[in-house]
């Protein structure tokens, strides 16, 4: 299968403009064309290819949880954040300055209160160290 990466700009603009006739988001074509979302938008912003509405499809109802739109959900996630902001959720230090706040899933866009985790400095590197690059000796390069 082809990717985004092994496309041509002409190509892209036959496949985004088809894909955003039959109605995909920007993430639906991001997850089959194995790129991220934002790559998609900037693209159809830059070429100027109309696709879905800002929000997703008109009339989603997957926008509204419970009857709050989304900014009010980010608002009370942040708030709930907010509160535990002092505390490692890793090792359990009490912090008299605010720690960082890791996102589970990697997604750094996914800011639902189930996938932030509050971690000091030094959990927070532990779950990041696998990312970086070593030497053939293991340090960090």
């Amino acid at each position: 299968m082809i990717t985004w990466y092994d496309m041509d700009r002409p190509s892209k603009m036959a496949v985004v403009k088809n894909m955003a006739e039959e109605g995909l988001s920007s993430k639906q074509m991001s997850e089959v064309l194995g790129c991220p979302a934002k790559r998609i938008q900037d693209f159809m912003r830059l070429w100027k290819i109309k696709g879905l509405p800002r929000g997703g499809r008109p009339g989603n109802q997957s926008a509204l949880i419970h009857g709050y739109g989304r900014n009010t959900i980010m608002r009370h996630n942040q708030k709930a954040v907010k509160d535990r902001l002092y505390i490692c959720e890793g090792c359990g230090l009490n912090s008299s300055t605010p720690l960082a706040v890791h996102h589970k899933d990697g997604n750094h866009y996914d800011n639902e209160i189930f996938n932030l985790q509050v971690l000091c400095q030094s959990c927070h590197a532990e779950h990041h160290s696998f990312e970086r690059a070593r030497d053939e000796r293991g340090r960090f390069a």
